[in-house]
């Protein structure tokens, strides 16, 4: 799918469901926008189909553009949270937006930015991590949400 990596589209499903599972536990909601600030890659695409299962709404932000740019698209779209490439995290500090969820993937996830945003680390899409989040005995595809109130 990306350079040298393949999966399945079971695969994909799987690591799309664990990480939409971890950005709702991080309080990503649906109509949530949330930009996706990354190289064209294997984690972007879990990302993007991630935020669909939720039903939030992805702002792709081009990996070439400059803080000040990166600065205009996520206070332009209304962005409420930002995941961002490793490589690309000192380009969001340097953008100095303020960003209510960030989570970091890649090699360096968990790493704590010296812009004006925090962040917290999901599971990791190319991880064969068993345990990421909660587990689940429900064979249902989409993330897990509180049960309704009944009236």
């Amino acid at each position: 799918m990306h350079r040298d990596v393949r999966r399945t589209f079971a695969e994909l499903d799987a690591d799309a469901n664990r990480v939409a599972n971890a950005l709702v536990e991080r309080g990503v909601a649906r109509n949530d926008r949330v930009a996706i600030f990354s190289h064209n890659s294997y984690a972007f695409v879990v990302a993007y189909f991630a935020l669909a299962r939720i039903g939030a709404i992805s702002v792709p932000v081009n990996f070439n553009f400059t803080a000040p740019e990166v600065r205009y698209v996520l206070e332009d779209s209304g962005a409420r949270a930002v995941i961002v490439e490793d490589a690309l995290v000192d380009t969001l500090g340097a953008a100095r937006v303020a960003i209510a969820i960030g989570v970091v993937i890649g090699g360096r996830a968990g790493r704590r930015s010296t812009g004006s945003w925090s962040t917290t680390t999901p599971p990791s899409p190319t991880s064969r991590s068993a345990t990421t989040t909660r587990s689940s005995c429900s064979t249902r595809a989409g993330p897990r949400r509180p049960p309704r109130a009944r009236s």
